[in-house]
């Protein structure tokens, strides 16, 4: 293997060289780092041309991944120094053994009583599922709160909040129901986030689509939504695929 060296819009490039018995140059790229396998006849010049002709197709899939590893944040942790994510600030777990599991937010820390062994798989699932529990009691006054302010502001009215633990959605909403159903796991994260997906979801009481008309009325009111869909796409936090619309 050799690393090569190539400037491109004014930037330094390294790229390493794997020589095969093969007939074409293949480009590949494992995390940020570029991988050329090569022909042991290819010269070196034709290989910086290739490199060259790809590059931008390149560069932006690296600045995605450097982008998705600066935003992806943990938000819990049981093992080594426990902490939790509230409202995007990190809360230190301090966890205590006693008969009945309980829980309590300071400034302080995140207060976690229990009987539960959080070293223990089984256990740690158990628990981790009564701490969203909890969490989607405390999410409600708080995303009630924004939803209402939002309402206010926009000049539209929903007649039912729902707080619920989605595995697919950060929101939903059902015009025809005048509801919006908002994914609990949205404590974690800063007020701008929750924002932005409150004023995305009451945009669908207008635009039951994403069309360009519905994302200029979210940009209207939360100019920022790009970076916050940002945070929510490249977040830890798990939100897979499903049959629930948005």
């Amino acid at each position: 293997m050799e690393v090569r060296t190539i400037f491109y819009d004014e930037k330094k490039w390294e790229y390493i060289v794997e020589y095969k018995q093969q007939k074409n140059l293949y480009l590949k790229l494992k995390g940020n780092k570029i991988f050329v396998s090569a022909p042991f006849f290819v010269k070196s010049e034709m290989i910086e041309n290739f490199v060259r002709e790809n590059l931008a197709k390149l560069a932006a899939k690296i600045q995605e991944h450097d982008l998705q590893h600066e935003l992806k944040i943990e938000r819990i942790a049981f093992l080594g120094e426990p902490f939790i994510y509230f409202l995007d600030k990190k809360l230190t777990m301090i966890i205590k053994y006693q008969k009945q599991t309980k829980f309590f937010i300071s400034d302080d820390g995140f207060f976690v009583y229990t009987p539960l062994a959080v070293n223990n798989e089984n256990e740690q699932l158990l628990l981790l599922k009564k701490i969203n529990a909890f969490l989607k009691k405390v999410a409600h006054p708080i995303f009630l709160e924004r939803l209402t302010h939002w309402q206010t502001i926009m000049n539209l009215k929903v007649s039912t909040l729902e707080i619920r633990l989605m595995k697919s959605k950060w929101g939903v909403c059902f015009p025809n129901l005048q509801k919006i159903t908002l994914n609990s796991k949205l404590i974690h994260f800063s007020y701008q986030v929750i924002d932005y997906v409150v004023i995305h979801e009451l945009a669908h009481l207008i635009y039951p689509n994403h069309s360009r008309d519905f994302w200029n009325l979210v940009s209207l009111y939360c100019p920022e939504y790009k970076s916050c869909k940002n945070i929510l796409k490249y977040s830890s936090v798990s939100v897979g695929s499903s049959n629930e619309k948005d």
